[in-house]
């Protein structure tokens, strides 16, 4: 009866094993979602078909290594069947069905591993890896006769080579069978058979033990029969062949049944496949132990170890494996068989089978006469431990008392023990109805349960508990600071809970209003800013067409008094330019959002734009105009050149404006005590005009302030402009002082720039100012606008270069396509297809070859801060503002294709 209620058991255990190592398959491979947290994505590509007890087990035991250490990956399993398909219809064409198969129906599956088992599949895979899993390292399991110049010429590809143990065979055979002397391999004259008799050979050349070796290439399960029947004590069997019975191919599982059968002395075997149907044993190849040391290889892989410093595993990792039936057929006693053997078709013992039950009851047993003592000495000790907790409490009950917060203490189960006056009144009740409640009495509903939840995880950390809660109490409900925490008794263990509760419905109200200011100054700022961006771009795109046709007017024949309408017209149009861009920039300084930058620039280039844009209105007034720069000034210096322009121009353009007689000058100096690679320059331009007003002078740098204080203006401007120096001037580090009088005001600023000799010199040898302009070229121009089209395209034939027109993005495509061009200008906003979705595409299309790389444009009236940026890091060359001046663009088309062809 015991031998058969073991035997129960143990099937019932396995049935539970085989059930889990199901369930554990099937969670293995359920699909993960796709997104950017999903598992690890391995394809698993076995040489042979599913049911073939080797390929099983091989996928038993990578599924194995995977549960055991919860890795959480998606396995994709495929089998090329390449035993049985392979001779029917060959293996190329196995091998391309595969690759189809994973084209159309796991087209959309990215692999981070490939796993393969045995020589097909790893073939398959060198020969398809970069059409099934590009980049995705490789590890192998079950591949025979393995040799470095396998995977010669691939990278990123290690595994597990699968090499029988015949040596280490024949000893544990020598082990077990000790009259033994000779052994008879039955082997086969097949390239496998001939390279496992190589394995022999070589290995048998080295061991300590050598029986003497008979081989046979019988393949004639009747043959082989009737040659095993005949065998002495002092033989033994080691197969390494399929036999055939009348041209049928048995199975390994027949034949390794019917030879064992036929045989009177013990066979061995060097691979597992052919245990649990009468061979002795061996040590032999596992499968399972292949495809678990595969799947830790891959873990490695998966957790960031380099594919390329993991060597292959060369020495097989093969067990010992014996059949308990075959070692009682030939009466092997147990001290013959190793210790770390895995025994097929063993009874265990009745300890073997619950050993786990044998100690727990013995440690029950054990456990009890312990605790009947120690509950005898727990009985001294608590009486010892209430004393003392009595004081403590009478203690704490006390002090609490003169504390004016509303305080509570509990004990562990959650009922009160008490509380403070503070707390009683706090709830409108008596200190003796809060003695002795719980939570769920005083507060009940979700209150009670949250309180009760709270304490649980409190008396579990033993720490400090604050949180605030919206409690419900007699006067509405009041927001409040619960803060709470654990207190002990003698021994330090967990006694109670003792809270405070703070009051802070008055100070969450000013918070709430405080929030809200904030939030509407925020909402407040983020429309200002997106007003501002877009007033100006649909200011800017008609502004563009605008200039554009002013421009192509003073280009053409015209009468002097048409001209100089035109001429007004344009510098009208400027000054609206200048307008925009004024206050566009008084609004980011206000905003915080512009940025100084600090790159070399040459300060006579500077000088020569001051003289040539403003000596011409000088001279229009009949005024002196002199600029006046240092000689000990470096020529070079390091800041931001385009702040210290705006600030001078200001400054210079309101000298002249102001100025009806006399003079306006300018003079730059440097201030000495400075490091030597810093230079703090002195910027002063003084003019002869009437001076400002005292009443004036006080909001002179504040926004749309003018030099006149009357609705009688003589002078045009907004008032922006020394608003935006003073604001330049701070962002800049610099100081700023002003000196007026009837006779004439003197402006100066002090700003702090660097001296960089290196990037001096890189900057004098990056300029191309002085390169030949462009020779004809052919343009694409994407522009949406009709306007803005008519007016570049004219701007740009008149300059002798040859448009086509697009007037969205797809356009641009297509022309693209059809035609070769030197440049294209990109307009931003269009319909159908942007600018910057035409840039991605043009850069990123294989087909237009070369053509992808043609420099790129943005000519757009999109200029707020950080516009040309986003433009250029979205794959431009170029940036130009809207409206249009001729020259600007004509130099920019210069800049990108001469950069161009530098490049090539």
């Amino acid at each position: 009866m015991k031998t058969k209620y073991a035997c129960v058991l143990g099937a019932i255990l396995k049935m539970h094993c085989m059930l889990l190592t199901v369930l554990a398959v099937l969670f293995l491979t359920l699909p993960v979602a796709a997104d950017h947290d999903r598992p690890p994505r391995i394809l698993v590509l076995h040489s042979y078909h599913q049911g073939l007890e080797w390929t099983d087990a091989l996928q038993r035991g990578i599924s194995r290594v995977f549960a055991e250490t919860k890795a959480k990956v998606d396995l994709d399993i495929h089998y090329l069947d390449m035993a049985r398909l392979g001779p029917m219809i060959g293996k190329d064409l196995v091998e391309a069905d595969f690759v189809d198969h994973l084209k159309n129906v796991h087209h959309d599956l990215d692999y981070d591993l490939v796993l393969v088992s045995d020589n097909d599949a790893l073939e398959t895979i060198l020969r398809h890896r970069e059409t099934v899993a590009p980049g995705a390292p490789v590890v192998f399991c079950g591949v025979n006769n393995f040799s470095q110049s396998m995977i010669s010429g691939h990278s990123g590809i290690t595994g597990v080579a699968e090499t029988p143990s015949f040596d280490k065979t024949f000893e544990l055979a020598a082990a077990l069978w000790p009259g033994l002397s000779k052994v008879l391999v039955l082997g086969e004259d097949t390239a496998t058979g001939q390279q496992n008799l190589s394995i022999l050979k070589m290995q048998m050349a080295n061991a300590s033990s050598r029986p003497e070796l008979h081989f046979s290439t019988e393949t004639d399960i009747a043959a082989l029969e009737e040659r095993l029947a005949v065998l002495t004590p002092e033989w033994a069997v080691l197969p390494m062949c399929r036999p055939f019975e009348d041209a049928r191919l048995l199975s390994v599982a027949e034949a390794s049944a019917r030879l064992s059968k036929a045989s009177p002395v013990p066979l061995f075997a060097a691979w597992d496949f052919w245990m649990n149907h009468g061979p002795m044993g061996g040590v032999a190849v596992s499968s399972a132990s292949q495809g678990g040391a595969a799947a830790s290889i891959a873990l490695r892989i998966l957790q960031g170890e380099p594919v390329d410093s993991i060597p292959v595993l060369e020495d097989s990792p093969n067990l010992v494996i014996l059949d308990q039936n075959a070692l009682d057929r030939f009466s092997i006693p147990a001290a013959r068989v190793p210790r770390e053997s895995t025994i097929l078709n063993h009874e265990p013992s009745f300890y073997e089978q619950h050993h786990t039950l044998v100690w727990t009851y013995g440690l029950l047993s054990l456990a009890g006469t312990v605790l009947c003592l120690l509950l005898a000495l727990n009985v001294v000790a608590r009486r010892k431990a209430d004393a003392s907790l009595k004081r403590q409490l009478l203690f704490t009950e006390t002090l609490l008392r003169a504390i004016p917060s509303p305080i509570f203490y509990k004990d562990t189960f959650g009922r009160y023990l008490g509380c403070n006056k503070a707390f009683a009144d706090f709830h409108e009740l008596s200190e003796i109805k809060v003695k002795g409640r719980t939570v769920h009495e005083l507060f009940p509903g979700s209150q009670g349960a949250l309180f009760e939840a709270k304490d649980r995880e409190l008396l579990l950390s033993e720490g400090v508990q604050c949180y605030e809660h919206s409690l419900q109490t007699h006067r509405g409900p009041r927001e409040v600071i619960i803060c709470k925490s654990v207190f002990s008794d003698e021994h330090g263990h967990p006694a109670g809970i003792v809270g405070m509760i703070t009051d802070i419905t008055d100070r969450k109200a000013m918070e709430l209003e405080l929030l809200s200011v904030r939030d509407a100054a925020l909402a407040a700022s983020v429309v200002k800013s997106a007003f501002l961006a877009n007033m100006s771009h649909e200011i800017r795109t008609p502004l563009n067409g605008l200039m554009g046709m002013l421009q192509l007017l003073e280009s053409s024949s015209q009468t002097d008094e048409q001209n100089e309408f035109i001429g007004m017209a344009l510098v009208s149009g400027k000054r609206l330019t200048a307008l925009l861009s004024d206050i566009l920039d008084i609004s980011r300084i206000e905003a915080d959002k512009l940025t100084i930058t600090k790159l070399p620039f040459d300060l006579g280039e500077m000088r020569a734009s001051i003289e040539t844009l403003f000596s011409f209105s000088a001279m229009e007034k009949g005024i002196e105009f002199d600029v006046q720069f240092d000689e000990n000034l470096p020529r070079t210096l390091v800041g931001d050149e385009l702040r210290l322009r705006q600030i001078l121009f200001n400054l210079v353009g309101n000298a002249i404006k102001f100025t009806t007689q006399g003079y306006a000058r300018v003079q730059i100096s440097m201030q000495p005590g400075k490091p030597e690679d810093e230079c703090r320059i002195l910027c002063c331009v003084s003019d002869s005009g009437p001076g400002i007003s005292d009443n004036i002078l006080a909001k002179v740098f504040e926004p749309f302030v003018q030099g006149e204080d009357s609705y009688v203006q003589g002078h045009q401007g907004a008032g922006l402009g020394l608003a935006i120096v003073a604001r330049l001037v701070n962002l800049m580090g610099g100081t700023l002082s002003i000196d007026t009088s009837e006779t004439g005001t003197t402006i100066c600023c002090s700003l702090p720039l660097q001296i960089s000799p290196k990037d001096a010199q890189e900057f004098k040898t990056c300029r191309t100012d002085d390169q030949p302009g462009p020779a004809r070229l052919r343009i694409l121009l994407a522009e949406d606008d009709p306007v803005n089209m008519f007016a570049a395209t004219r701007i740009l034939e008149k300059a002798g270069h040859v448009v086509a027109e697009a007037s969205d993005g797809e356009q641009a495509l297509t022309l693209l396509r059809e035609a070769d061009f030197d440049l294209i200008l990109m307009d931003i906003q269009m319909p159908l297809m942007d600018g910057m979705q035409a840039t991605a595409l043009i850069r990123s299309d294989a087909s237009l070859g070369g053509k992808s790389r043609i420099p790129i444009v943005a000519m757009t009236a999109y200029a707020m801060r950080g516009d040309a940026e986003k433009f250029l890091s979205g794959g431009m060359d170029g940036y130009i503002a809207k409206p249009l001046d001729s020259k600007d663009l004509f130099e920019v088309i210069r800049d990108v294709v001469s950069r161009r062809k530098a490049c090539r």
